[in-house]
């Protein structure tokens, strides 16, 4: 009786050791973030695309969700799994012309005609310019208004 009972636990570590594993093929299954990457006004135009939401989507960065109405619920970075698991340890920090965004449907409010460029940091840079909360790194977005306004 104890013998079935110990096959069938077997059976069941083995299911769910082996159901984690898969071939490493060699390459990634999501594409690299390019950090330090700067986006241009004229790579935006050539887009078509409406606001500074659909831009972060068309760079093919970052794993975006929205709602079936299509406001924006997150934004991760398409990196690699952390071996530590903190919360939003993925999200990336947002400025728009040199203001920390939380609400993410701030980005649907930009229009992709005003954006001067939109710089992506790695984490390294994005916690040396906006502190150990940026460890996911960073998207900058500068307007071309925020930009007249600098000098």
């Amino acid at each position: 009786m104890c013998a079935p009972l110990l096959r069938l636990t077997l059976a069941i570590s083995l299911v769910a050791f082996t159901s984690g594993c898969h071939p490493f093929s060699g390459k990634p299954s999501e594409p690299a973030p390019q950090p330090g990457r700067v986006i241009t006004a004229e790579e935006i135009a050539d887009s078509h695309v409406a606001d500074a939401w659909e831009v972060l989507r068309w760079t093919g960065q970052f794993r975006m969700r929205e709602d079936r109405n299509g406001t924006p619920l997150d934004i991760k970075i398409r990196r690699g799994k952390s071996s530590i698991l903190l919360t939003d340890a993925d999200t990336p920090v947002i400025v728009i012309d040199d203001m920390r965004v939380t609400d993410l449907i701030e980005l649907r409010a930009v229009d992709a005609g005003s954006i001067a460029a939109i710089e992506i940091l790695d984490s390294n840079a994005s916690t040396t310019r906006f502190g150990t909360n940026a460890g996911a790194g960073a998207i900058v977005i500068t307007t071309k208004s925020g930009r007249r306004s600098r000098g």
